[in-house]
C-alpha cells in the first residue's frame, strides 16, 4: 500500500475520477522527490529498479512498527494520513504481540508457581499449628505425599476439572485405558482374552499413598493385590516364592509372606480378592478357567474376608496395618 500510495500511476489511481486522477499526478510523492548519494548526483525512488522499490517497502514497513526511518518522509497529505494510521496500527499491534509472547512464557511455569506459593502455605501451617510445629517425620511425608501428587498432576492440574465432568461410561473407559499396561503384567490373566482387564478394571481402584504406607504384612491374611505404578516400596525380607495367583485366585484365605510398605510416596493399583472372585465368576468361560466353584462360596469370601470401615481406613494411615497381597 505505501508503495502504490507513492506512485503518481498505480492500480489504485485506476480507480480515481479524471479530476481525482490530475489532481493526484501534480501532488508531491515519496517515490518522485529528488535524493541525492554520497557522489552528489540526484535520483528518485520512482526510477530505481521494481524489485529494489519493493524491497524497501518492506524495510519501510518494518522500520515504521518500531520508529520513523529516516530515509523516506511522507510528501503529501494523503501519505501522511496514511502513515498516522500505520503507526497507531503498528503501536497496537506490537503491544499485543509482546503481551502475548510474554503470557506465554509465564504460562510455562505458572503451574509450578502456583505449586510453591500453596506449599509456602503448607509448610507456614505446619510450623505454627501447635507449639514448636509437627514433628518432622510428619512434615516429611506431607511434603513427599504433595510432590507426588503434583508430578502424577493430580493437583494444580487443569484437565482434572474437565475430565470431572464426563460421564461415567467415558471415565471408566479412560481408567481402564490407563491400567490395562500394568493389569497386562498379572500372569494369571496371560492366558485369558483382553475382555478380561476391562472386567478387572472395573473392580480396581488406583490409590495414592504417602511414604510409610503398610501394604501387606507378614502373617495376615491377604485380601487384595498391589500393584505398583510409581514410587518404590520396601520389604524387610526377601521371599521368592511368593505369588499373586494364591492371592487372587484361591478360595481359601491366602497369607502374606511378608510386610511390604512404601519407601516414598507411591500410586498403586488395587485389587479386592473379593470383587475379583466375583467378576470373574460372573462369566463362565473365566470361572471354569480359575475353577471357582459357586456362587454361595463367593459371598463368603465376600462376608469372611470383609472389614468394617474403621479397619479400612487403616490402609492408608502411615502408622496403621493392613493385609494384602503383592
Amino acid at each position: 500500500i505505501w508503495w502504490m500510495i507513492g506512485q503518481p500511476e498505480s492500480l489504485m489511481t485506476e480507480l480515481f475520477s479524471e479530476e481525482a486522477l490530475k489532481w493526484w499526478k501534480v501532488q508531491r510523492h515519496w517515490t518522485t522527490e529528488d535524493r541525492g548519494d554520497n557522489w552528489g548526483e540526484k535520483w528518485a525512488w520512482i526510477e530505481r529498479p521494481m524489485h529494489e522499490q519493493y524491497i524497501f517497502c518492506f524495510y519501510w514497513t518494518l522500520g515504521v512498527m518500531r520508529t520513523m526511518p529516516s530515509e523516506v518522509q511522507p510528501a503529501n497529505l494523503v501519505e501522511r494520513v496514511f502513515v498516522m494510521v500505520f503507526m497507531f496500527f503498528a503501536f497496537s499491534a506490537f503491544a499485543i504481540c509482546v503481551a502475548l509472547i510474554t503470557q506465554t512464557f509465564f504460562k510455562f511455569s505458572e503451574r509450578k508457581r502456583m505449586f510453591d506459593d500453596d506449599m509456602a502455605q503448607v509448610r507456614m501451617y505446619l510450623r505454627n499449628c501447635k507449639e514448636g510445629g509437627v514433628s518432622q517425620k510428619l512434615q516429611a511425608s506431607i511434603k513427599s505425599f504433595m510432590q507426588h501428587l503434583y508430578k502424577t498432576r493430580k493437583s494444580h492440574a487443569k484437565e482434572n476439572s474437565l475430565l470431572q465432568v464426563l460421564p461415567p461410561a467415558l471415565i471408566q473407559q479412560l481408567k481402564h485405558e490407563r491400567l490395562h499396561p500394568y493389569l497386562t503384567e498379572l500372569t494369571i490373566l496371560s492366558d485369558l482374552p483382553p475382555k478380561a482387564t476391562q472386567y478387572i478394571s472395573d473392580v480396581s481402584d488406583a490409590r495414592d499413598v504417602p511414604p510409610g504406607t503398610v501394604l501387606c504384612q507378614r502373617g495376615r491374611t491377604a485380601e487384595a493385590c498391589w500393584i505398583l505404578i510409581t514410587g518404590r516400596l520396601a520389604s524387610g525380607r526377601t521371599i521368592v516364592n511368593a505369588n499373586v495367583s494364591d492371592c487372587l485366585t484361591d478360595l481359601q484365605d491366602s497369607v502374606s509372606t511378608r510386610t511390604v510398605t512404601t519407601a516414598t510416596a507411591a500410586e498403586l493399583i488395587r485389587i479386592d480378592k473379593a470383587k475379583f472372585v466375583a467378576v470373574m465368576s460372573s462369566h463362565e468361560d473365566f470361572r471354569e478357567h480359575f475353577h471357582f466353584q459357586s456362587q454361595a462360596t463367593i459371598d463368603d469370601i465376600s462376608v469372611d474376608s470383609g472389614r468394617g470401615a474403621a479397619e479400612h481406613q487403616l490402609e492408608m494411615d502411615i502408622l496403621g496395618s493392613t493385609v494384602a497381597c503383592m
